[in-house]
């Protein structure tokens, strides 16, 4: 069974609290996975997180409760804190913050491109501007098809769309 600190190798108990604190899952060792530029704005999005409400989003009493807390707790919201925050600033770090480096921002460069897009639009005087998020991000492989096993869903998908190429109106849902 996973406990506090039971992923963790020997070297990550001697490492700073604050260093800690900004360890994405996988530089923690408690996922699998290559450690790229997603992992940096995990660490990135901590920063923006304690820059917003002050306070970091993940504590606990020593090194492996805080590493242990990155992997199982749920991402807190800044409008949890901040609650006039943007919803757009909100959004912006729960993506930085997303446990699967894959649900991340993959590029520096998408983050700055939804940050001037909300400034733009808060230096227009509007308060809680929509923004869609990651259009400029590129993914540097492929993921997994996210329909794999639903059939069902990609032949509701594939009729609505003959439907619409006939000139016939039809609702999908999708999620």
């Amino acid at each position: 069974t996973l406990t506090r600190g039971s992923f963790l190798p020997k070297s990550h108990h001697a490492l700073p609290m604050e260093s800690a604190h900004c360890f994405s899952p996988e530089q923690a060792g408690a996922l699998d996975r290559d450690i790229r530029a997603t992992s940096d704005l995990y660490s990135a999005g901590i920063i923006l997180f304690q820059l917003i409400t002050g306070d970091v989003p993940f504590t606990g009493a020593n090194v492996g409760e805080v590493l242990f807390a990155h992997m199982t707790q749920p991402i807190p919201t800044v409008r949890s804190v901040r609650p006039r925050s943007p919803k757009a600033l909100n959004n912006i770090v729960q993506k930085l913050l997303q446990k699967d480096p894959n649900d991340r921002y993959q590029t520096a460069a998408a983050v700055v491109h939804d940050l001037n897009a909300l400034a733009l639009a808060l230096d227009q005087e509007i308060t809680d501007p929509e923004i869609t998020l990651g259009t400029q991000d590129q993914r540097a492989s492929i993921v997994e098809p996210t329909m794999v096993g639903r059939s069902d869903e990609l032949n509701q998908l594939f009729g609505a769309l003959s439907e619409a190429s006939s000139g016939e109106n039809s609702l999908v849902f999708l999620e």
